[in-house]
């Protein structure tokens, strides 16, 4: 190996320009491929004796764990964690290492003793801790869930993602939807999803934090205001929520540990878990299956169920199926939704069938601000009075729905249905309307002859879903919008 390293010249590339030769004279060079295996045979030897007061995993004792030099110590009581750091201390000064006690710490999880002890790495004494981040999740021992601190820095971390990817508006204009998708599942879900195979979301309050980050996210990508429903984020765009996203991972990271060797830690860690779980106790798998439970269409899993690689693929289509019926179920009974029921999407063999959780094609017109209009219009966010009265302001209460009559005619309720098809007070509003409907009915009998035959409302799902119409039904509901916007709701008096 040493022959090898005295032979061994890099040189650098930036561009199509190439340095010099040089060597690499002290350790390994920063980021060689070598470097990681170089560095296990190097550890390999540090080998800790058994200790009466070592963690047990399935009744295998667990000295340490190392993810590169980052090395993490358990032992059941303070005289034992000085125990491993003395072997530890030794085995580095034996092999030309040195433990930094700066950036050594330690931490107690459970009730701290009267009297708090002193730990030392050789002459040193180490800080004692109450949070700590080792490789990349967040512990709190002070908290009564001890990955309280992983939400926190992760919605943090989320929020600033969400920020500087629409930062990027200010040069290219408004995001389209389906980029924007994009950057979501590349850039912000990392974050939301970050330590969810062991993080589980038993605390509602906490998963809160990392949904208000999902949520504000794709409501300024659609366009849509604080008011608008939930449901309709996920149902448009195909994006699973964020609490089922998480449990989806967790339940695949449970397919891996079933499937590992036994001589693999984590499937000791799991197996003590199922242990534990088979006899009552609080642990991960206990934590799984109440967080599947708590669902909005809870998923019932037996501990067995967790135990096989093919029933956990069930668990996991089990989860997406509750997800969609939730989201299926809101959509179906809700008065801001009726423009969203009744959709269906065409297969990959060409069968049409309802897709709860699907990108919607309308979403792909070019015209951002058009899709941000038709978004709103369809989804019950829109300026039209059967929407905006629905909500009680200060100074007013909710309008039942038989008074929110339309601004121009006074006589109907001022719906979609209404604006888009029947309203024929307003010139503009009919001009606006003729010219979109020539031109949909252009080339196209059938439709013309349909439109005759339906109601208006049946009308609308035809022709959103005609992908030919996108731009056109996109500008026609942009200019609708624009015409309502200078003439403010009629409020019947009562």
């Amino acid at each position: 190996m040493r022959m090898i390293y005295e032979r061994m010249e890099y040189l650098v590339r930036q561009g199509k320009d190439y340095s010099g030769l040089l060597k690499s004279l002290i350790g390994l060079l920063t980021g060689d491929t070598a470097s990681p295996g170089l560095w296990t045979f190097y550890l390999a030897d540090c080998v800790m004796p058994d200790d009466a007061d070592d963690v047990l995993l399935n009744g295998r004792p667990i000295s340490f764990v190392a993810q590169a030099d980052d090395i993490a110590m358990w032992s059941t009581s303070p005289a034992g964690l000085q125990r491993k750091i003395d072997v530890f201390l030794l085995w580095c000064c034996v092999n030309f290492m040195v433990i930094s006690a700066m950036k050594t710490m330690w931490m107690i999880l459970g009730p701290p003793p009267r009297i708090l002890p002193v730990i030392r790495v050789g002459p040193d004494i180490i800080k004692l801790v109450t949070k700590y981040k080792y490789v990349g999740v967040m512990f709190r021992s002070t908290h009564r869930y001890i990955f309280a601190d992983q939400y926190t820095a992760k919605a943090a971390k989320g929020r600033s993602m969400s920020y500087a990817i629409f930062a990027m508006e200010s040069f290219i204009g408004g995001l389209p939807a389906f980029e924007g998708k994009t950057l979501y599942m590349a850039r912000l879900d990392p974050h939301l999803t970050a330590g969810c195979e062991v993080v589980l979301d038993v605390e509602t309050e906490l998963l809160g934090l990392l949904e208000d980050v999902q949520h504000k996210f794709i409501r300024r990508l659609l366009g849509l205001t604080y008011r608008s429903m939930l449901c309709v984020l996920f149902t448009e765009t195909g994006i699973l929520p964020i609490r089922y996203r998480r449990i989806v991972l967790a339940l695949g990271y449970l397919k891996y540990l079933v499937l590992l060797p036994e001589s693999r830690l984590a499937w000791s860690a799991y197996m003590d878990s199922m242990r534990l779980a088979r006899l009552g106790h609080k642990g991960w798998v206990n934590d799984l299956r109440f967080v599947l439970l708590h669902l909005p269409k809870p998923v019932i899993a037996t501990i067995g169920q967790l135990s096989s690689a093919e029933t956990i693929d069930d668990l996991i289509d089990e989860v997406v199926k509750s997800c969609e019926t939730s989201l299926q179920l809101t959509i179906d009974t809700s008065p801001k939704t009726v423009l969203l029921r009744n959709r269906v999407e065409k297969g990959d063999d060409g069968s049409l069938k309802a897709v709860p959780l699907h990108f919607r094609d309308y979403l792909r017109a070019p015209a951002v601000h058009h899709v941000k209009a038709v978004t709103r219009w369809l989804t019950g966010d829109s300026p039209l009075a059967v929407d905006v009265l629905r909500n009680a302001v200060r100074g007013r209460e909710p309008v039942p729905r038989v008074w929110r009559l339309c601004r121009f005619c006074h006589a109907e309720v001022e719906d979609a249905a209404h604006i888009f098809l029947t309203c024929g007070v307003n010139e503009e509003l009919v001009l606006l309307r003729k010219e979109f409907l020539e031109s949909a009915y252009a080339g196209d009998d059938a439709l013309r002859v349909l439109s005759l035959r339906i109601a208006a409302q049946d009308m609308i799902h035809t022709l959103v879903a005609r992908r030919s119409l996108r731009n056109q039904l996109g500008k026609f509901v942009w200019n609708i919008g624009e015409l309502l916007s200078v003439q403010d709701v009629f409020i019947a008096e009562r």
